[in-house]
């Protein structure tokens, strides 16, 4: 076994050619005969640990879209079910005046602060998280600031698209037979 280390990526080549010929010569090769002996490069593996980074991201990918759509039903159910049972609510509020972009925004608003709070559980439990392993492991730690935007963005998507239903189901309300449910 032979070890060289480079000072440059620009000698990298030229150190890989003579520990060649060194090891062909250590090995008593013949100038026609193949080499019975392999190179490993530094830049090879970190090609490999590319690939393997590449391969987990999509999978990450994959399942946080998943993860997503699960939320979003969550999340539109949490909100169908607050407007089952505040319509008498609602029908007190229609009756007393309430427009119906008052009652919109009401339940819309909600939607966007229960999906907000979620994201910030989420990312102090994943800074929180990646913090201990770092530590764990003695790598340095930083907080991924982009993905933190990226996840508050998909968390007012999902809240928009999950809070939209909802929202105008509770606006649309007939306040007499609001009034009415039981």
């Amino acid at each position: 076994q032979l070890k060289i280390s480079a000072q440059s990526k620009d000698q990298l080549d030229g150190l890989v050619d003579d520990a060649i010929v060194v090891m062909r010569n250590l090995r008593q090769l013949a100038p026609l005969q193949e080499n019975n002996f392999g190179i490993e490069r530094s830049d090879d593996l970190l090609q490999r640990i590319g690939n393997i980074t590449g391969t987990l991201t999509i999978a990450g990918f994959v399942i946080g879209l998943i993860t997503i759509l699960g939320s979003s039903i969550a999340l539109l159910n949490i909100m169908l079910v607050s407007v089952t049972e505040r319509t008498k609510e609602i029908g007190i509020r229609k009756a007393l005046g309430a427009k119906r972009k008052s009652i919109t925004l009401q339940f819309f608003t909600e939607t966007l602060l229960i999906a907000q709070m979620g994201a910030v559980t989420g990312i102090v439990l994943g800074i929180s998280l990646g913090f201990l392993i770092a530590k764990a492991v003695k790598f340095q730690f930083t907080i991924p600031w982009g993905v933190i935007a990226i996840a508050i963005i998909i968390a007012v998507v999902v809240s928009v698209i999950s809070g939209l239903y909802p929202a105008m189901k509770a606006s649309k309300l007939d306040p007499v037979e609001a009034l009415r449910y039981e």
